[in-house]
C-alpha cells in the first residue's frame, strides 16, 4: 500500500465528494422533518392554549381538561426533543480530516495490512469498517477515518452493534480434547 505524502489519493477524493452528497441528502431529508416537526410544536401549543382558555372561561371541566393537557404536554416534549435531535442533525457538519490524518491512518494501516497478524488485520478493520454497502454482486466497505486522535465510537452498549471482544487463536473454535 504506497503512501504518498502530497495530495490526497482519487479514491480518498471519490469516498470524501460521496460521503458529502449524502449527508446532503440526508440534510434536505431532515429540514423537511424539522419544517413538520415544528408546525406540529405549533399546533401543539395552540391546543394546549385552547384547552386552558376552556378551563378558564369555566367551559371545561377539571378533569377533563387536566387530562388532555397532559396528554399534550407529554407529545410537545417529545415534539421538542425531536426538533433538537433534527436541529443538531442539518446544522451539524463534521469537518474532512486533515491530510495528516489521512497520511496517518494510511501509515498505520500499510504496517498493520502487510506486516501485521492475522489477528492484527481482522482487529484494525474491525475498528475502521463503518459500514458495508451491496450492490447487485460486490459488498462495498466504507471505512471511517477517526479525526482529532478519536477513534471509533463505542457502541457496547448499544445492543444493534455486535462488537468483537477478542480475536479467537489459532487453535480454532473447538475446544481442545484430548485422547483423539
Amino acid at each position: 500500500m504506497p503512501c504518498s505524502t502530497s495530495t490526497p489519493t482519487p479514491t480518498f477524493t471519490a469516498a470524501i465528494t460521496a460521503e458529502r452528497q449524502l449527508r446532503t441528502a440526508g440534510s434536505h431529508q431532515h429540514a423537511a422533518e424539522l419544517d413538520t416537526i415544528t408546525a406540529q410544536i405549533k399546533t401543539t401549543e395552540a391546543a394546549i392554549d385552547r384547552y386552558l382558555t376552556a378551563f378558564e372561561n369555566g367551559t371545561l371541566d377539571e378533569r377533563t381538561c387536566g387530562s388532555r393537557v397532559g396528554d399534550l404536554t407529554t407529545k410537545l416534549d417529545q415534539l421538542k426533543i425531536r426538533q433538537t435531535d433534527l436541529n443538531e442533525l442539518v446544522h451539524a457538519q463534521p469537518k474532512p480530516p486533515s491530510t495528516e490524518e489521512i497520511e496517518e491512518l494510511r501509515r498505520t494501516l500499510a504496517h498493520i495490512l502487510t506486516q501485521g497478524t492475522p489477528g492484527q488485520r481482522k482487529a484494525i478493520i474491525e475498528e475502521h469498517i463503518a459500514e458495508i454497502k451491496i450492490q447487485g454482486t460486490q459488498l462495498i466497505p466504507i471505512f471511517m477515518i477517526p479525526t482529532n486522535g478519536e477513534g471509533p465510537a463505542d457502541t457496547s452498549a448499544d445492543p444493534t452493534f455486535r462488537t468483537s471482544v477478542h480475536v479467537v487463536g489459532r487453535a480454532g473454535l473447538e475446544p481442545a480434547t484430548e485422547g483423539l
